[in-house]
């Protein structure tokens, strides 16, 4: 007779592969029961061929035998002296068909997980590696008709599980991961729990380093979407299917705080792929963060501000004071670049232009003009003040000085002399062109980037 292996729980997914459904229906029929029939499914589930190495551990073959099974074939070998098997069992094999009862119970459609989870922490959201970390209890339901028992009449709601490693669970995991890990304090954080329906939860608290690209274009008046992909490894939609749970998929922690970061929406959604050995279903959540503002804004922006229009100071003073205006005027160029090499030094670099550059770039242009005027009008007035003197010289010298001819060179000394005679204009000018630029630099800025 043909002895049985029994085992204690189901590690089959539902619906079975078809050759699963085969070598089910082959033990059955071989006078096994429903426990050792599905052993025997478990080891048939990638193909129609029935290896050596699965069933010569089986007692229900005799001591020594050996058999390989393929297509409705068989070759029996042993060294010298070849052993049969169970004859019951192998005639079974031949003209094999399937009951309806089978096909109902194996091919009913893929099986059906409905995950949620709820985000426990968020942290870490780092805009230079571009990651971030997060917290999760992860959830997963899915129906097995094989694991149903009797409630005594509704005295038993579930019966949990310590030892999830005996049950078949879906093979899931997070596509953009980069590390993870789960919890083993104080007992491993992870329970199953089974209902009398034959419906399973499964329930798991793990930790995550997740990728999340970013474009920082608009930074930092950006917006950032971090998603969290989970998807099927090896089981195509033909055999499992995820699907998000109804009413509340995702779940957040209202004490969640992130530094730099507020969490403005998240949205759930499918992102299933296609590749050359099957379509896998995906699950996808975009989590939108919006940056902070006020930190940028009491760090940079308002002390740039506060540096272009303290270069507009030297305007008000006296031309003459040339060592006062050139001075301040270099003091805040220096102070204005230790500024933007900080802002470099402490923000995510990037190969393309962000808010933040133009603006501190603009600046630096309009603190650099200001020294520029600065010094022009300075020594304006200091040539202006010689060229008084020499001229009192000369008009006590009885004679005519000839013009020179009007060249390049010529024109561009004339439009010096044209500053140098009035210094005190160019001031005037700047007085007013500096902050109306600078005005209108910040309307458009902001209406760009707001």
């Amino acid at each position: 007779m043909c002895q049985e292996k029994p085992i204690s729980i189901l590690k089959v997914p539902r619906p079975l592969h078809p050759a699963m459904a085969v070598a089910f229906r082959i033990a059955r029929d071989a006078g096994a029961n429903f426990i050792t029939a599905t052993w025997v499914a478990t080891h048939l589930h990638r193909s129609e061929s029935w290896v050596a190495q699965n069933w010569n551990k089986d007692p229900m073959w005799k001591r020594g035998s050996r058999i390989e099974w393929e297509r409705g074939s068989h070759i029996e070998r042993e060294g010298s002296s070849p052993r049969k098997p169970c004859r019951k069992c192998r005639n079974r094999i031949k003209g094999l068909r399937l009951t309806e009862e089978d096909e109902k119970r194996f091919f009913d459609g893929p099986t059906v997980v409905v995950v949620n989870y709820y985000v426990r922490r968020i942290a870490g959201l780092d805009d230079g590696d571009m990651e971030y970390k997060v917290q999760l209890t992860f959830r997963q339901q899915w129906t097995d008709e094989r694991l149903k028992f009797d409630d005594v009449g509704g005295k038993i709601k579930y019966l949990t599980m310590t030892d999830p490693s005996r049950l078949w669970i879906p093979d899931l995991f997070f596509q953009n991961e980069i590390e993870g890990k789960f919890h083993n304090v104080i007992l491993p954080n992870v329970f199953v729990r089974i209902f009398p329906e034959g419906k399973i939860l499964y329930s798991i608290r793990v930790s995550l380093t997740l990728s999340c690209l970013m474009d920082l274009t608009l930074f930092p008046l950006d917006r950032q979407t971090c998603q969290i992909r989970i998807a099927s490894y090896g089981w195509t939609t033909e055999d499992m299917v995820l699907l998000w749970k109804d009413g509340d998929p995702v779940q957040i922690s209202k004490s969640l705080n992130l530094r730099r970061f507020n969490l403005e929406e998240f949205n759930t959604g499918y992102c299933n792929s296609k590749t050359n050995t099957g379509e896998y279903s995906c699950l996808r959540t975009d989590l939108v963060f919006e940056r902070e503002f006020n930190y940028y804004l009491i760090h940079v922006y308002i002390p740039s501000c506060m540096m272009v229009i303290v270069s507009w100071l030297p305007f008000w003073l006296d031309r003459r004071t040339v060592v006062g205006r050139v001075g301040l005027e270099v003091i805040v160029l220096f102070t204005m670049a230790m500024q933007v090499t900080f802002i470099n030094a402490s923000f995510p670099s990037v190969s393309y232009t962000r808010a933040v550059d133009v603006w501190t770039g603009m600046c630096l242009t309009f603190v650099f003009f200001a020294l520029l005027e600065s010094v022009l009008v300075s020594h304006a007035s200091k040539s202006r003040g010689h060229r008084n003197r020499d001229h009192t010289e000369l008009e006590s010298v009885p004679f005519e000085v000839q013009q020179p001819k009007a060249t390049a060179k010529g024109r561009i000394s004339i439009w010096l002399d044209r500053v140098h005679s009035r210094p005190s204009k160019v001031d005037a000018i700047s007085r007013i062109a500096f902050p109306v630029c600078f005005a209108l630099f910040n309307v458009g800025y902001w209406a760009g980037y707001l």
